[in-house]
């Protein structure tokens, strides 16, 4: 990295590390109530949406740890690339799962727009058991 984040973004980074299921609220401090959030697998509208899904998502995470990579933009518009650390107990046999992904933001004082970009199969399919083999597979295949 080029120079420091921005405050938003350095808060984006400290907030989701230590988010939880038990300080959701900590949600309110980011996201304005109209805020739009959208990732591989969900497009949600609403600070109440938002914090219903990350309700559901932590229920039974062991961990979900990010270390800021790098980031890019301008002060109300900002990319930043991030690598994140996941343990769950129905993803790869509870062991950490790494991804690395990017989120762009907009914002003023709150975020206004979120959207994840990472790769699902990585995070998701690969761990699962049968699936995880089968996904590999066609990895290797596409690559050879």
């Amino acid at each position: 990295m080029s120079h420091s984040p921005s405050p938003m973004v350095a808060r984006f980074v400290e907030l989701f590390n230590q988010l939880g299921a038990g300080n959701l609220q900590l949600l309110d401090e980011l996201y304005g109530a109209d805020a739009l959030f959208v990732d591989p697998l969900h497009c949600l509208e609403g600070l109440a949406a938002i914090k219903g899904y990350f309700a559901t998502l932590y229920q039974r995470v062991d961990e979900c740890r990010f270390e800021l990579l790098d980031h890019t933009g301008r002060l109300g518009d900002e990319v930043l690339s991030w690598r994140m650390t996941l343990r769950h107990p129905r993803l790869g046999g509870g062991k950490a799962v790494v991804v690395e992904g990017c989120s762009w933001l907009k914002y003023d004082q709150q975020i206004r727009y979120h959207r994840d970009f990472f790769d699902v199969g990585a995070m998701l399919y690969e761990q699962l058991p049968l699936v995880g083999s089968v996904v590999r597979a066609i990895k290797r295949q596409v690559a050879a």
